[in-house]
């Protein structure tokens, strides 16, 4: 598998046009810069919105990826990074990793999302307190967590903050 770096993002794909193609079909022949700024100008307004976005990431992945969204006040993503890669069934990262390069970015709002390459979709307890430690440190940082997103691999998807475990926590983006 091919990596190729463009503008800070990895894109990662056999094939990188592919990849791309539904961000370019936007654009035509604006450029890539202007590629980027449409797909970041997506608000989202909703779970199912948050999902839709980062199964566009996530999907064609081989192993487990955290993505971090962050949104501006108005919920327009301003910000979309590959926070950790792990294995094809584990994830290692520390909520450093999560605020890593966030905090000049203007971000009001963070969407954390993730794969599980299984079909079972229940946030593990690492899913769990890995949520819970960027809960409490994202007011500190004048930012909200607004959930953690586990997609399966056939778009099955729960979010943590929606559990039985984080029913006292459940958030709305609407």
């Amino acid at each position: 598998m091919k990596r190729k770096y463009v503008f800070a993002r990895t894109v990662y794909a056999d094939n990188l046009e592919a990849a791309i193609t539904d961000v370019l079909t936007e654009i035509d022949d604006k450029g890539l810069d202007k590629a980027f700024q449409i797909k970041e100008a997506t608000s989202l307004r909703s779970i199912n919105d948050a999902v839709a976005y980062a199964s566009t990431t996530l999907a064609p992945e081989r192993q487990e990826v955290m993505l971090v969204i962050g949104l501006d006040h108005e919920l327009k993503v301003i910000y979309h990074r590959e926070a950790a890669r792990g294995t094809d069934s584990r994830l290692i990262l520390s909520p450093r990793d999560i605020f890593r390069g966030m905090l000049d970015k203007g971000i009001h709002y963070i969407v954390l999302a993730h794969n599980h390459l299984t079909n079972n979709v229940r946030p593990s307890p690492q899913d769990i307190h890995l949520t819970n430690r960027v809960n409490e440190m994202a007011p500190q940082l004048d930012m909200e967590l607004m959930d953690h997103i586990i997609i399966g691999p056939d778009g099955q998807h729960t979010t943590v903050f929606n559990t039985p475990e984080e029913a006292a926590n459940v958030r709305v983006i609407d």
